[in-house]
């Protein structure tokens, strides 16, 4: 029994002082402010795009990216705008968009940057 608790003391010591080493990889130090793009643009009811820029590994939260014009250009030349909800979403309550028609999606940032989508075709998305 007392070779256990010997054993099992050597252990734990081991375990506790061993050697660690802090582990910094090279993207903390990396200043990239690239502009993320979420959302999915919804044929027939509201679609919310929510933009947000890079940020260092060790700091806290998304950076929003504000006061952008979003819009939804169609190759049918209509041009749809989605409105700042705040905290980096913009959305729309309907875009009409029309079925099997060609959108992209057009940004422009608040420091003047242009930033445009493929084309894609609208379909309907099917009920889950």
């Amino acid at each position: 029994m007392t070779n256990r608790k010997y054993l099992l003391t050597c252990m734990l010591m081991l375990i506790g002082f061993s050697c660690r080493q802090v582990y910094e990889p090279s993207v903390v130090s990396a200043s990239l402010n690239y502009l993320v793009v979420e959302g999915v643009l919804n044929a027939g009811g509201a679609t919310s795009i929510h933009l947000t820029r890079t940020s260092k590994l060790d700091s806290n939260g998304f950076r929003p990216e504000l006061n952008a014009q979003v819009q939804v250009e169609g190759k049918d030349n209509s041009v749809r705008s989605l409105l700042s909800a705040g905290n980096g979403y913009y959305s729309s309550a309907n875009l009409n968009l029309v079925l099997n028609t060609d959108y992209r999606l057009r940004i422009r940032t608040s420091n003047g940057k242009e930033y445009l989508s493929e084309f894609v075709t609208a379909r309907l998305t099917p009920a889950i």
